[in-house]
C-alpha cells in the first residue's frame, strides 16, 4: 500500500510538472507564431521569406500538437483519459513533413528525399507520437550521415510477418 502511494505521487508529480512546462512553452511558442504570420503577411518580402513564413507557422502549429499530445498521453498514464488511434495515411503526410526538414539537412551539405512505397497501407495510431519517432530518426540520419544525402526509404511488410507486439 506504501509503496503504491508513494508511485501514484510520483505519477501525480511528473503530470503536474508536465502540465507547467508545457504551460510555461506557450509563450515563446504564440511568439515565434505570431513573428511568423507577420513575415507571412509582409506584402514587400520575397517569395523564399514567405515560405520560410508559412514553414514557420507549421512548424508552430505541430509544436503545439505535440504539448497538447504530451499533455494527454500524461492524462492517459494518469488514467484520466483513454488513447483513441486513429487512421494516418504516411504516403500523403510524410513527404511534406520531411519536407520541413530539408533546411536542418541543407545546413550540414545532405539533401533529403522520400522513396515511399505508393502501396503503403495507413497506420492506426497517434500521429503526433509518429511524427515524434520520425523527427527523432530523421534528425539522427541527419546527424551521422555522410555528406551529400540521406534518403528515407519505405516498403510494406505482410502482417502476418510482424510481430504480435508491434
Amino acid at each position: 500500500a506504501v509503496e503504491n502511494a508513494r508511485l501514484f505521487e510520483e505519477q501525480r508529480f511528473r503530470h503536474t510538472l508536465l502540465g507547467k512546462m508545457v504551460h510555461d512553452f506557450r509563450t515563446p511558442l504564440t511568439v515565434m507564431k505570431a513573428l511568423g504570420q507577420v513575415l507571412e503577411q509582409m506584402p514587400d518580402e520575397p517569395q523564399d521569406v514567405v515560405a520560410n513564413a508559412r514553414d514557420i507557422l507549421v512548424v508552430t502549429q505541430q509544436m503545439e500538437r505535440q504539448m497538447e499530445n504530451a499533455l494527454e498521453l500524461s492524462s492517459i498514464d494518469e488514467g484520466t483519459r483513454t488513447l483513441t488511434p486513429e487512421p494516418l495515411d504516411l504516403v500523403s503526410a510524410l513527404p511534406e513533413h520531411v519536407r520541413l526538414l530539408a533546411a536542418y539537412a541543407a545546413g550540414r551539405d545532405l539533401t533529403i528525399a522520400t522513396d515511399l512505397a505508393p502501396d503503403l497501407p495507413s497506420a492506426h495510431t497517434v500521429p503526433e507520437q509518429v511524427w515524434i519517432i520520425v523527427d527523432n530518426l530523421l534528425f539522427n540520419a541527419i546527424k551521422h550521415a555522410d555528406r551529400k544525402s540521406t534518403r528515407l526509404n519505405s516498403s510494406h511488410s505482410s502482417v502476418s510477418r510482424m510481430p504480435s507486439s508491434a
